[in-house]
């Protein structure tokens, strides 16, 4: 049984903040004052390899800084006009969780597969309270697929909130007119 607080805690790598993304805020919004939003692999450069999840480290796979994941989420908080507060969110060094969110702090995850289970014993493990969203439910977009979207031309701003789409247009336009290299 959940002891929830006024602070709830949310992560992920937001490679890009998609749809999905947007309505596991929301379902973590609804259960908590304060939200927390961490943003895993905070260094793109110093992801560690997750037995569990053999991909989420490489480049590729990591487009996006820290800074620019902050920038999106923030967007969408306001979007949202919800009370929340970015972190860089270490999961793969979950040690270093304390340093970043409140102790007594709710965490608030969907689980769709096995890395989804290690985090959730990760955070308890820490002593950490959990709560699965919808447990059993399925993943139906992936960051993946919008990155696939973007890169092929494809309807991309349909799988991500407003909010998103105008920050990432702003990326490229500003990469764009970066001088080469």
């Amino acid at each position: 049984m959940s002891t929830a607080g006024p602070f709830g805690v949310i992560h992920g790598r937001f490679q890009p903040f998609h749809n999905e993304h947007l309505e596991y805020l929301r379902l973590a919004a609804a259960r908590c004052e304060h939200l927390i939003v961490g943003i895993t692999n905070p260094e793109r450069d110093a992801s560690l390899i997750e037995r569990t999840h053999a991909t989420r480290h490489l480049p590729d796979n990591n487009p996006y800084t820290y800074w620019e994941r902050l920038l999106i989420v923030e967007a969408v908080l306001d979007a949202e006009c919800l009370d929340g507060r970015v972190v860089p969110f270490p999961i793969s060094e979950p040690e270093r969780l304390k340093h970043y969110v409140p102790s007594r702090g709710t965490h608030y995850l969907r689980v769709f597969d096995d890395w989804g289970e290690e985090k959730v014993r990760r955070l308890q493990g820490l002593g950490f309270d959990v709560v699965v969203l919808e447990p059993g439910a399925e993943k139906k977009l992936s960051a993946r697929d919008v990155r696939v979207c973007m890169r092929e031309g494809g309807p991309w701003r349909d799988l991500v909130p407003p909010a998103v789409a105008r920050e990432l247009t702003r990326f490229q336009d500003e990469a764009d007119r970066r001088p080469a290299a």
